[in-house]
């Protein structure tokens, strides 16, 4: 290559590394209900809506953990798959939790903690070989979105196991420590 051509090369090369990228890779994990606090891997995440960067493909443990939503007892007994009638018995019978609230009626529902894989598949330009092209591509991303949704329990004796649970996992992660 004569000098003058690698004059001009070498700042054109320079160029071209500059404004080369990565590939942005995120996760954005929904659920029904929102604020389901999520673990991807037994890490901690955040509560749902999240996204988060991740940087491997495969397969990923995922859990759902809800604290329960005070909802209009109309609400309580179409997620119960029951009548209103029902729900206020339940409530009575203090099976449920209920309480008035500017002069509504709400019930705690709660929802089971969700244990499942999915899986984080890569586009085909990840594959070996075109990889290369993509991570130098600028402003490329993989935008993956998973949805959940949790099963509402019914009763409080479903509370009380929940609550047992939660002691239990607190002493589980004291011992770890």
């Amino acid at each position: 290559m004569p000098p003058r051509n690698r004059a001009t090369a070498l700042p054109l090369l320079a160029a071209l590394l500059l404004i080369t990228g990565c590939v942005e890779r995120l996760i954005t994990v929904k659920s029904t209900p929102a604020g389901a606090l999520v673990y991807l891997n037994d890490e901690e995440v955040g509560r749902t809506p999240v996204t988060v960067p991740f940087k491997f493909y495969g397969v990923y443990d995922v859990r759902l953990e809800h604290d329960g939503d005070w909802v209009p007892e109309a609400e309580a007994a179409r997620l119960l798959n029951v009548s209103e009638d029902e729900i206020r018995a339940r409530v009575e019978g203090e099976k449920l939790s209920g309480r008035e609230e500017n002069g509504q009626k709400l019930v705690r529902i709660y929802y089971m903690p969700l244990w499942t894989s999915q899986e984080a598949k890569g586009p085909w330009w990840e594959a070996p070989g075109p990889d290369l092209v993509a991570e130098a591509m600028p402003n490329n991303k993989v935008e993956l979105e998973w949805h959940f949704t949790m099963e509402p329990i019914g009763d409080k004796s479903s509370e009380s196991l929940l609550e047992r649970a939660k002691q239990l996992r607190a002493l589980i992660k004291q011992d770890v420590k």
